[in-house]
Order: structure tokens, then C-alpha cells, then sequence
């Protein structure tokens, strides 16, 4: 389902007949915007070590969507003071969804999750947790500002917050190129209000599956491991719906994924983002048209180096399984080239950059007025003297992290969140995009710890 086509991998665009009525229904459904400020520098996080005590595991352990339950330990470490960090147990698969594991002996069925996973955030503090039901054993983080710390340990032990050492380079090669957004479309606009306003336990109002297929490049940094590779897939989404739930009312949900332990599909190398997302979108388009989602992304150890990250998306594709055009396989597609070293939750906010372009956002800097000035070297974007925010920092969709601005915040500026959520309600009366439903949230899971 797509109104407007930006394939900014290239240089040229398509606007579809259903444009204008997208364009219109967005006229009609914005409010009135607000002028953005920017805060000054806000303090991290350290760190450290924490012990909880029994009634905050079983508080833990007891929290559902609609009972959400706080951590004073955690809470009083992390120094937040933006309001309560509320934990409220989330699903992270779609509905049926399965992982194959593609072996040159045949194909495995990759067994279900053994794990819970919980997400707190306010205004400042983001945390996510993955808790192994027999065993206790902890894997998560919490962001607070730009820090960004690795949590692992044990319930009943303690929980260990370490650095997250992914300094490595990241770039996107998803650009605007020659061609901008045609301004009667609507889909560029800033400054303007969110619809959002990131509080504790809010309700989520929309829901997107993201099929996942990865090379066998990919799987060897894992030693070629489904259990590993899985694992770092469950936390990835763990961290990203940590700013897409709290900035955008969307939850992620894992759809089907393809783990090759064997030879793959995809021969592209050398680096061309462009054609190695245009090998993914024909193979898929091709191979896959009964594997249900909204996105599809493809996480790949192609031509990147130990610490990298490179990827590439189309611009503004919401379920759209792919098509032949120009040469190209546009979609609803992205491209994650991914070092072998890079933890998931220190990568999660570059595969969730891409999936903002796919659900309609161009880089900060191409926004009208700019977002940011961090970048001046995109076609048809801004072109003045590059300078960092008054902050320091950027946002997700800033390229603020490669002109010596520092790290950039995983929040959505909230210029793209206003964008986004428009798209994102045009898209769910479209019936492409899911109303949120409760349901699997209230599953009741059996943990060694409920007793």
C-alpha cells in the first residue's frame, strides 16, 4: 500500500495516484505545531552494580501491561528524576511468527523464546530487560541522555551496568539526492507538534511486524549460532521499542526471521548499499510473498569492518512487498550491514534509523527548516555552515554523530515523531498499520520465580 515512492538510494522518484488523497487527509488531520527548544546538556549514567531484593523480583516478575511496577534500586541508580520508571512486561513476537535456520542439511525450526521481556521509560531514562524464565539470567540496558549501558547478570545475584564500547563508524546511505519532497505532498513539515509525549506506561496505539533475514556473513560473526544470533535479535527490538514505543505509540513485534547457516541468496559485494538493498527487496519480492509483515529488514556482514555500521533504506514504503521499476526493486526494505563486534543495544538505534525512512522521514538536516545544521553534504537538503545543536547532540534521524557532535540521543526529534505519527495513522485507517492490541501482552507466563 504506498501513496508516494522516494527511493533516495537513487536519483529519481515516483509519486503514486494515491498521493494527493494522502496529502489532503494530512492537511486536514495536523494540529497546530509548536516552536521547538532545545535543552541544555543533561547529565548520563554510570557505571555500576545493583542488587534487588525479593519483593522487586516479584514485583517484576508480576508486572503486565496494565500493572505496571516499579524498581527502587534501579530507579534510585539510574539517577532518573523525570518521573517513576514503571516496568510493564511487553510481547516482542508478532502472532504465529517462526525462526528458520537455513542449514545445507535442510531447514530447522528455531524453538520459541524462553524469555520475558520488560521496558520502563519516562522523559530522560529508558530501560529494557530480558529475563530467562528457568534461570533468572538478565540481558538489557538503559539509555539515560547519550549514555548508553549494557546490563547483564542475574535476578538473584545482582545486575551488572557496563559501557556499551560500540565507537566504531555508522553511516546511512539513504539520501534525498536530486530530488525533494514534493511539497504539496505534505510529507515534510517542521516544525510541528507530537502527538506523544513519552509518559510512563502510555498506551500504544499501533503495532508493525518486521520480517528479519540475515546472510550467512552476518550469522558467522555468531560462529554461525541460531541460539546466539537469536538472542541478539530479541535484544535489538528490545531496545528499539524503547524509543518507538515511548516517542512514536508503536510497538515492533518480531515477524518471521531467516537465520542462513549455509550459503545465501545474496551475492552483492563492495560495498554498493543501493544494489545490495535492491538484491534483498527482488529476492524477497521474489521468494516471499506469503511471509506477513509491514518492513522487512536484512541484517548483513558484507563488506564492514569489526565495530561498523552501514545501511540503507527506501524512503516512505509501508507494506509494500516490493516491485519491479527502473532496474529497482523498491519496498518496504532495509539494509543493515552490521560489524561482527557491535552489541545489539549500542546498534539498535541505526536499525531503527532505517526503519524511520521507510515509514516516511528523510535525515533531520532535510527537513524545512532543517531539523539540525549538523550535515550539509545532501542533495536538495541543507547547505549553510554545519554546527551542532545547542545541545551537543543530535536525534535518531540526525546525521549529528559524524560532524564531531557526539552521540547522537535515541529519541525521535519530535518534528519526526509528528511526521511518523502522521504517517502512521493515515496508515492504520489504510489497513496497513495495526491498531495495538493487549492481548499477547497478557499472556501469563510460567517462571521459575512465581512461586
Amino acid at each position: 500500500m504506498k501513496r508516494i515512492l522516494y527511493p533516495l538510494v537513487c536519483s529519481f522518484a515516483v509519486v503514486t495516484a494515491q498521493a494527493q488523497d494522502r496529502a489532503e487527509w494530512l492537511s486536514e488531520n495536523r494540529t497546530q505545531g509548536f516552536p521547538i527548544t532545545e535543552a541544555s546538556e543533561a547529565p548520563g549514567i554510570e557505571p555500576g552494580r545493583i542488587t534487588l531484593n525479593r519483593a522487586e523480583i516479584n514485583s517484576l516478575l508480576a508486572s503486565t501491561p496494565a500493572h505496571a511496577k516499579s524498581l527502587p534500586s534501579l530507579e534510585k541508580y539510574t539517577g532518573s528524576r523525570a518521573g517513576s520508571l514503571e516496568f510493564r512486561r511487553v510481547s516482542l513476537f508478532a502472532e504465529g511468527a517462526r525462526t528458520q535456520v537455513l542449514t545445507d542439511r535442510g531447514t530447522l525450526i528455531q524453538p520459541p523464546s524462553r524469555r520475558d521481556f520488560y521496558v520502563a521509560t519516562n522523559a530522560s531514562t529508558g530501560i529494557g530487560l530480558a529475563v530467562e524464565r528457568d534461570s533468572g539470567e538478565v540481558r538489557g540496558f538503559v539509555i539515560k541522555n547519550k549514555s548508553k549501558l549494557e546490563i547483564k547478570g542475574n535476578l538473584m545475584v545482582g545486575l551488572n551496568m557496563t559501557e556499551i564500547a560500540d565507537s566504531g563508524p555508522a553511516s546511512c546511505g539513504t539520501e534525498l539526492s536530486e530530488h525533494s519532497i514534493d511539497s504539496d505532498s505534505g510529507s515534510i513539515v517542521a516544525p510541528l507538534s507530537s502527538q506523544s509525549s513519552a509518559l510512563p506506561g502510555e498506551t500504544i496505539s499501533y503495532e508493525a511486524v518486521v520480517a528479519v533475514d540475515t546472510d550467512n556473513e552476518w550469522m558467522q560473526g555468531f560462529d554461525n549460532d541460531p541460539a546466539a544470533a537469536s538472542l541478539w535479535i530479541e535484544d535489538a527490538f528490545l531496545a528499539m521499542n524503547v524509543f518507538f514505543e515511548r516517542d512514536l505509540e508503536l510497538r515492533l513485534l518480531i515477524g518471521d526471521v531467516i537465520l542462513r547457516t549455509a550459503i545465501d541468496p545474496y551475492v552483492v559485494t563492495g560495498g554498493n548499499r543501493s544494489d545490495q538493498l535492491d538484491e534483498f527487496g527482488a529476492h524477497w519480492k521474489d521468494n516471499h510473498p506469503d511471509v506477513y509483515r509491514q518492513f522487512a529488514a536484512l541484517l548483513s556482514g558484507r563488506d564492514i569492518s569489526s565495530w561498523g555500521f552501514s545501511g540503507i533504506a527506501w524512503l516512505d514504503q509501508y507494506c509494500d512487498y516490493g516491485r519491479s521499476w527502473g532496474g529497482r526493486t523498491p519496498g518496504s526494505y532495509s539494509y543493515n550491514a552490521i560489524g561482527p563486534q557491535r552489541s545489539a543495544a549500542g546498534t539498535a538505534i541505526y536499525i531503527g534509523h532505517e526503519l524511520g525512512h521507510n515509514m516516511g522521514s528523510p535525515h533531520t538536516h532535510c527537513y524545512s527548516p532543517p531539523v539540525d545544521e549538523c550535515y550539509n553534504g545532501e542533495g536538495d537538503c541543507f547547505s549553510g555552515p554545519q554546527s551542532c545543536p545547542s545541545n551537543g547532540s543530535g536525534t535518531i534521524m540526525s546525521y549529528c554523530h559524524i560532524t564531531g557532535c557526539g552521540t547522537n540521543r535515541q529519541e525521535f526529534h519530535p518534528s519526526v515523531q509528528s511526521l511518523i505519527e502522521s504517517n502512521l495513522a493515515y496508515e492504520l485507517i489504510e489497513g496497513c498499520i495495526l491498531p495495538h492490541e493487549n492481548s499477547l501482552d497478557e499472556l501469563i507466563f510460567n517462571s521459575g520465580f512465581e512461586n
